[in-house]
């Protein structure tokens, strides 16, 4: 039983070492192929994204394409703006720019014609700064100061 207990512990020790050994060699192995033009194929306008067993390319922004360079493969080509974008975004931005301005002068129109109204209307006692008193409403039914008595007239509808 003892003798079975250290070939297990040895073998254990032996798989450890081997795998110590493996990741030693495996990390050695690793490369940055993106650090050296003559380690990856990645086009002048391309950035070069390493991984752990190689590398990928990507075409920069306003270029296009699979970033490598080579036979086979298409580079990075120049993205053109064909004239009827540039005409449709220039059209575009004359409009906005009139819808603002339509905006902005109805703003203005609407500000001058309040204050020009606020102008008109009576002012107040200036004496006071007290606001201008409105009228009254017409009163229904008979005013208490026209009668002889000061007694309230009966509801309408009662002889």
């Amino acid at each position: 039983m003892r003798g079975g207990t250290l070939k297990i512990v040895a073998l254990v020790a032996v798989l450890a070492f081997f795998v110590f050994l493996e990741f030693q060699t495996a990390e050695a192995q690793l490369v940055n192929e993106c650090r050296s033009q003559t380690l990856n194929n990645c086009d002048v306008n391309a950035y070069c994204y390493d991984t752990p067993n190689s590398y990928f390319c990507q075409c920069r922004r306003g270029w296009y394409g699979d970033g490598l360079v080579g036979p086979g493969y298409n580079g990075c080509t120049r993205r053109r703006i064909s004239t009827w974008r540039i005409i449709v975004s220039i059209i575009g931005s004359i409009l906005g720019a009139l819808l603002l301005a339509c905006c902005l002068a109805g703003c203005i129109r609407n500000c001058v014609r309040a204050r020009s109204r606020r102008a008109m209307e009576p002012q107040g006692d200036p004496a006071y700064g007290y606001p201008a008193q409105q009228p009254y409403p017409p009163q229904q039914g008979v005013p208490m100061h026209a009668t002889q008595t000061n007694k309230v007239p009966p509801p309408a509808g009662v002889v």
